[in-house]
């Protein structure tokens, strides 16, 4: 069975609401592939009830679910790390001499990438990492608020670097947000 969403073999279909021997299985696997509770219960075509049932009252479905989302998690953490700090990979490329065709390996960088640091930062030291920047001058409240949200949507799209985010006002905001819409739409 090569791909467990298109089973051919009909003793392994899902049947409507019925836990059979191989649901563990197929759960295993659908979790392994990121799928969450939703999307495994319309696979069993069961609601999502029954799948926080099964959870709860059959310990082997709960391993093969905890086990898929633990290694799916895994491999998601790794990437973003791998992401946040940089990583070397290899790749071949495929040359013409006159002998004929050629495979050269070549081993390339990718360099850091700072959104990702800043969520893995935030996911393993929040208590540092998720601090508030001091008041902005003259904002308060639900201003400041609007003020931060406005200036890292800014940063993410590049329209706004570190020294002018120091010296924004909340005389600002107004022209910032057509910058930011104006972006959403390119």
């Amino acid at each position: 069975m090569s791909d467990i969403i298109d089973v051919e073999d009909e003793s392994e279909k899902p049947v409507k609401g019925k836990f059979r021997p191989e649901t563990c299985d197929q759960a295993y696997e659908l979790y392994l592939l990121g799928k969450t509770d939703e999307e495994v219960a319309k696979f069993f075509k069961v609601s999502l009830t029954t799948i926080h049932r099964w959870a709860f009252e059959r310990l082997e479905f709960r391993d093969a679910r905890d086990r898929g989302k633990d290694i799916a998690d895994g491999h998601v953490a790794r990437s973003l790390y791998n992401n946040a700090t940089g990583y070397y990979y290899t790749k071949t490329v495929v040359s013409n001499s006159k002998d004929g065709p050629v495979l050269t390996r070549i081993q390339e960088y990718v360099p850091p990438e700072t959104k990702a640091a800043e969520i893995w930062l935030k996911m393993r030291q929040g208590e540092h990492w998720n601090k508030k920047p001091p008041e902005a001058a003259g904002a308060t409240g639900k201003e400041q608020q609007s003020l931060l949200e406005l200036a890292r949507s800014m940063l993410f799209f590049g329209e706004l670097g570190a020294k002018e985010l120091g010296k924004m006002t909340i005389d600002q905001p107004k022209d910032a947000v057509l910058i930011e819409q104006k972006k959403e739409v390119e």
